[in-house]
């Protein structure tokens, strides 16, 4: 896809299926094969284009990889381009957008803050989810849901306080 996009001169759409490629690299066996330098140019080239929540989702992805590799100030960098879209946009990318500002908020050690941010994702996916009704939303935000709920969890548990634990399992 990305070279037929390329060769008909559409570089959006090639953008967009190079995320496709990282994205499946990324959730794959092989994801630490996946090179930062690589994520940081799709996110980038992304962000130039309409397709925001697929740019923001970029950023996300590559912040993930540079923490798993200790690279804070490059996954600090990715997540603070992310933050901005808390509070406009569809409901989907204010809350990834919360998720990312919770993630930056425990890069920088604020665990407090990032609950607050998580909580406040979740509050959000799950107002949205309350007007949908297509299977197809209704999982997408379902694992929206989840990947807020665990990060929670991972936070609970870092601070030891197993009342937390219990209440974020739930």
């Amino acid at each position: 896809a990305v070279r037929e996009f390329s060769r008909q001169d559409r570089p959006e759409w090639a953008a967009v299926a190079r995320f496709a490629v990282l994205a499946a690299r990324f959730g794959g066996p092989h994801r630490s094969r996946v090179g930062l330098p690589e994520a940081e140019r799709v996110a980038a080239v992304l962000e130039s284009t309409r397709f925001a929540a697929t740019a923001a989702e970029a950023r996300v992805m590559t912040a993930q990889l540079a923490l798993e590799r200790g690279r804070i100030a490059v996954a600090q960098a990715q997540l603070e381009r992310v933050g901005p879209l808390r509070r406009r946009g569809p409901a989907a990318l204010r809350a990834r957008a919360w998720y990312a500002t919770a993630l930056l908020r425990l890069s920088g050690g604020n665990s407090s803050g990032a609950v607050r941010a998580v909580r406040t994702g979740l509050r959000i996916v799950d107002e949205h989810r309350a007007t949908l009704g297509a299977t197809d939303v209704l999982a997408h935000t379902a694992a929206q849901r989840t990947e807020l709920a665990q990060l929670g969890l991972r936070i609970a548990i870092n601070r030891g306080s197993a009342r937390a634990v219990f209440e974020w399992a739930e």
